[in-house]
């Protein structure tokens, strides 16, 4: 039984952070004090899992230096050209944002120091592995690509450890709630174990690339786009349909690892690329998504693109120039977007379109 899901002592601490034992606390017969919303934030932070280098493990008895807060989406490259006064918007969820939005995350303000880091790689590691992507011009090349496929695989794997972190949490918090929340947070739960157990699996595959130095063995789709794209993403996802809303794989059978797709919208040599990529050994339900983009008319893929990352993904990062710009009704799409976590329609039903109409693609080509 995994530590999460182990059943809690009554002479255990009480998972709230109250620092009572659990039979004085959410194990008592009497409820508890709903505990502030602002504690509730406190505690999650502090059930974040203990910083590791996600290097390989052939190549951990190389690591030194400290394990640093590296960006999924990089600082200088990316979030410098959407960044106004160093700054971005993100969505960093929060309960108090909840609480104060009326159950809604909201794009806030964030500086782009701290906009989409996770404590990844050690010093050592974060500059052998990515030196070929960060210090040297973007060519297109598979390696390149490889490196922001994985960076994007181990951000979203370091988000589920910290998601399957917080189960039991959830749980105690749960426990005087109706018993429709209860089950929605044990569904919730177990979603998370599943996701980070398949996130593991694929990460496995992509470190014996890296190992083995096989960049051909990444491929995918690559869009040019003339001007600056306004949001800025890097994540690893599972795709059950592809833009037209159609089925490209079945995600109900937990005892097979669905294939998995990395995204990542980025800026480099003073252009904006999208980034949709896969390994050839995991390419069924990829190339069908794929294919469901670049058979799209052109004017249309920025404003589907941009519905697209804001649907799959919260690390998103939106240019402040761009959303302060947009009229009411496009500030509450994007708001609709980031929102949408788990009833999510096809992207092209929803395009930014309408707020995009200024950037044009340059090229779309394949990665291989």
């Amino acid at each position: 039984m995994s530590q999460n899901n182990r059943k809690i002592g009554r002479n255990d601490k009480c998972p709230c952070g109250s620092g009572k034992k659990f039979k004085h606390c959410h194990g008592g017969v009497n409820e508890p004090r709903k505990p502030h919303i602002g504690q509730a934030d406190k505690r999650l932070s502090q059930l974040t899992p203990k910083p590791q280098c996600l290097a390989p493990s052939s190549m951990k008895n190389e690591c030194h230096g400290k394990i640093i807060d590296s960006h999924s989406v990089s600082r200088s490259g990316s979030l410098g050209m959407i960044s106004r006064e160093g700054h971005v918007y993100s969505t960093k969820p929060s309960i108090i944002d909840l609480e104060n939005h009326d159950g809604n995350f909201q794009p806030k303000l964030l500086g782009a120091k701290r906009a989409s880091t996770f404590p990844g790689f050690c010093a050592h590691h974060d500059k052998l592995i990515f030196s070929p992507l960060e210090d040297t011009p973007f060519v297109r090349s598979a390696h390149q690509c490889f490196l922001l496929s994985y960076r994007s695989i181990a951000r979203d794997l370091y988000a589920a450890q910290c998601a399957t972190r917080h189960a039991a949490y959830r749980k105690t918090m749960s426990i005087n709630l109706p018993e429709e929340i209860q089950t929605y947070i044990n569904r919730r739960n177990h979603a998370d174990a599943i996701k980070l157990r398949d996130l593991e699996r694929h990460k496995e595959k992509y470190d014996r690339v890296l190992e083995t130095k096989n960049w051909e063995e990444c491929t995918g789709i690559l869009v040019e786009f003339e001007g600056t794209f306004p949001i800025q993403c890097s994540a690893a996802y599972s795709p059950s349909q592809d833009i037209n809303n159609i089925e490209i794989q079945k995600l109900g059978d937990t005892s097979i690892t669905p294939e998995i797709v990395t995204i990542n919208s980025f800026s480099a040599n003073r252009k904006s690329y999208f980034l949709l990529s896969w390994l050839k050994s995991n390419s069924s339900a990829p190339e069908k998504l794929a294919n469901s983009i670049m058979s799209l008319d052109k004017e249309r893929i920025p404003g589907v693109i941009g519905s697209y990352l804001l649907l799959i993904s919260e690390n998103c990062h939106m240019s402040p120039d761009w959303y302060d710009s947009l009229p009411s009704s496009g500030k509450n799409l994007a708001i609709r977007l980031i929102n949408d976590l788990y009833s999510k329609p096809p992207a092209r039903s929803v395009s930014m379109e309408s707020y995009m109409s200024d950037i044009k693609i340059s090229s779309i080509s394949m990665i291989s």
